[in-house]
């Protein structure tokens, strides 16, 4: 009965399979080729808006997402200057040629700083005969900066500067 049964089993035809028939094999192929396209596309879109610049509107409906470049700052020009720095061991001077100061829309017309200019030119040489060989660092130049704008803001009454612009020499 055992070898009966043995080749009972190996008798009963076995089902064709769905993916036998070519037709299925295509449909399937092209469905498999459809999901991996839009995989793909999927990754592309996300790859594409993670590198996306910082300066971009995400949502336009709310505007404080945005990132503006700075205001263009308006000039006035005030020459160049040359003082001796106060170290002791080797003498040096400093000079700082195209001296600039910067102003926004806010104050396009400054007329206060042409009126003031002797002032202010005076100022800045007492700040910088003040000053060590310490200006040629980057922090000097940025602190030298700062004291600048500071001290010259003081003095005006109907605006102020935003920036200073200079070449900075030492000799």
């Amino acid at each position: 009965m055992a070898e009966d049964e043995l080749f009972e089993e190996d008798e009963v035809e076995k089902k064709p399979s769905c993916f036998s028939n070519p037709i299925v094999q295509i449909i399937s192929l092209l469905i498999g080729a459809i999901v991996v396209a839009i995989i793909s596309a999927l990754v592309s879109g996300i790859v594409t808006n993670s590198s996306r610049p910082y300066n971009l509107v995400v949502d336009p409906e709310k505007e404080e997402e945005k990132v503006l470049p700075p205001e263009s700052l308006h000039n006035y020009e005030m020459g160049s200057f040359l003082v001796r720095l106060t170290d002791p061991d080797i003498p040096r001077y400093l000079k700082l040629d195209n001296v600039t100061l910067a102003y926004g829309d806010k104050y396009k017309e400054v007329a206060e700083i042409g009126e003031r200019k002797k002032q202010i030119k005076s100022l800045i040489n007492d700040i910088l005969i003040t000053k060590s060989s310490d200006v040629a660092t980057y922090e000097g130049k940025q602190a030298l900066k700062k004291e600048l704008i500071e001290k010259i803001n003081a003095i005006l009454a109907k605006g102020e500067i935003e920036d200073i612009y200079m070449e900075v020499l030492i000799q």
